[in-house]
């Protein structure tokens, strides 16, 4: 994606005032600007600032079994999304959840306001990038090899020795890796195709969660048993991160309501019936 405009037709609010302004999506990643000139873009940015404060939030997460994921044939479902939608019953929030790749809502919600992700983990290089309303949940990664593969990790080191270690494009375990200095990474931008390159031997290794792993292969029709977690690495919270410059109110509203939600009990009542943790 060039620069920090909105994709058309992709956002309420700010994102629709500019689309109503004249940009044009050629495709993925790929704007154009407006014809008329400058007048016109001076136009936009001021339609975008204002909307941009008028309460407007684009809600977005991505499709990564099990938390957040569009089934076979179905909606988006899963534990997150539920926990969401359930804060916003009970605050009046009518936004919809918009699900995109991840590595794309990311860069969105570093650059620009009114935007809230989830589940996203909340790492120390995060920190200080959004607002958090949370925890929803967590989730534990380990190195995920097949069953029948002869691969033997004993610390996280011992992964620098091999050719390939399969992650995903923006996620916080790329990230995890690249700031230890692994120059052994595959990238790839769906969590299925991550599965898929190392059922096809593409990649000795993933760097992934088993609930992750095990249900999108289910939802893709392989076998769930295939994997083995040859090491863990680490647990993490996730939370639903909101655009730095949202306003305190906003978060405390949202926290508020999820509050309210353990207290009473179906917060814990949505995790027993997904069974995850």
């Amino acid at each position: 994606m060039q620069g920090a405009a909105p994709p058309a037709g992709s956002a309420p609010g700010a994102a629709r005032a500019v689309e109503r302004a004249g940009w044009a999506e050629k495709g993925e990643g790929d704007m154009s600007l407006p014809r008329a000139g400058f007048p016109s873009l001076l136009l936009i940015l001021l339609a975008f600032v204002s909307c941009a404060f008028a309460g407007d939030l684009l809600i977005l997460t991505e499709d990564a079994p099990p938390l957040n994921y569009i089934p076979e044939g179905g909606g988006l479902t899963g534990p997150s999304a539920e926990i969401v939608r359930e804060i916003q019953h009970r605050i009046g929030d009518q936004s919809p959840i918009k699900v995109w790749p991840w590595a794309r809502s990311y860069f969105m919600i570093k650059h620009e306001p009114g935007i809230m992700l989830f589940s996203m983990a909340r790492s120390e290089a995060r920190e200080e990038l959004f607002q958090w309303v949370g925890p929803i949940g967590d989730f534990s990664w380990a190195f995920i090899a097949l069953k029948d593969a002869e691969i033997v990790l004993e610390t996280i080191d011992d992964a620098r020795e091999l050719e390939h270690i399969g992650v995903y494009h923006g996620d916080v375990r790329e990230e995890y890796l690249r700031d230890l200095g692994f120059t052994n990474l595959d990238v790839t931008t769906t969590p299925r195709s991550l599965i898929m390159k190392l059922i096809h031997n593409r990649n000795q290794v993933i760097l992934f969660d088993m609930n992750g792993a095990v249900t999108t292969a289910m939802d893709s029709g392989l076998d769930p048993t295939s994997f083995q977690a040859i090491l863990e690495v680490k647990t993490m919270d996730l939370y639903c991160a909101f655009s730095k410059d949202t306003p305190d109110e906003v978060i405390r509203t949202w926290q508020k309501a999820l509050d309210q939600m353990k207290a009473d009990g179906t917060y814990q009542a949505i995790l027993e019936k997904w069974d995850l943790w």
